[in-house]
C-alpha cells in the first residue's frame, strides 16, 4: 500500500473519543487487509485521562508514530489483541484490578519509549503476602494502577516502566 492511499483514513473524528475514531480507523485498515492494532495508554501519569491511537503493523512500521510522545507522557503502553496475553492467575480471595482482568492486553512500552526495570525489595514480613502487586500513577484524583507484578520471595520486579514518572 503506498502512503497516500493510508494517509485517506488518517483523518480524525474529533466529535468522538480517540478510542471510538481509533477503533472505527482499525476496523477500515483490517478491512482493507491492512495488519493493525489499537494500542492505548490506560492512565497518564501527568494529566487526567487516557489516550487510545491505531497501529499499522508492517514491516518496515512496526510502532506508529512516536512524536506522539512529545505532548504525552506515559508509564505503561498496551496494545488491544485477538488472543490471550496475560497469565495472571485469578485467585479467590485476592483483589485484581479491572485493567488486569482484560487477558487481550500485551505490553508495549518498551517499543514506544526507553524504559527501565524497577525492582522493590521488601523489608517487612508480610502476615498474609499477596501474590501479585501493582505499580501507579496519579490519574483523575487517585492513584491507579498500571502494572501488575508477582510477589517473588521479598522483591518485586515491575519491567519495562516509562522514565521520570512518580509511581506508587
Amino acid at each position: 500500500f503506498n502512503r497516500s492511499f493510508i494517509n485517506q483514513f488518517l483523518k480524525i473524528d474529533f466529535t468522538t473519543n480517540c478510542y471510538e475514531s481509533y477503533a472505527t480507523r482499525l476496523f477500515q485498515f483490517r478491512t482493507l487487509g491492512i495488519p493493525a492494532a489499537l494500542d492505548y495508554i490506560p492512565f497518564h501519569p501527568n494529566r487526567n485521562g487516557q489516550h487510545y491511537w491505531c497501529t499499522i503493523i508492517t514491516s518496515n512500521i512496526q510502532n506508529g508514530n512516536k512524536t506522539l510522545f512529545v505532548n504525552y507522557k506515559a508509564a505503561k503502553i498496551y496494545r488491544l489483541t485477538y488472543s490471550r496475553n496475560n497469565d495472571i492467575n485469578f485467585l479467590e480471595n485476592e483483589y485484581i484490578p479491572e485493567i488486569f482482568r482484560n487477558p487481550f492486553i500485551k505490553d508495549v512500552t518498551s517499543t514506544y519509549l526507553n524504559t527501565s526495570n524497577i525492582k522493590v525489595k521488601v523489608r517487612k514480613q508480610i502476615p498474609q503476602k499477596p501474590h501479585y502487586c501493582y505499580l501507579g500513577v496519579f490519574n483523575n484524583l487517585s492513584w491507579q494502577p498500571i502494572e501488575i507484578a508477582k510477589f517473588e520471595k521479598d522483591e518485586i520486579e515491575f519491567k519495562d516502566m516509562g522514565k521520570d514518572i512518580v509511581y506508587l
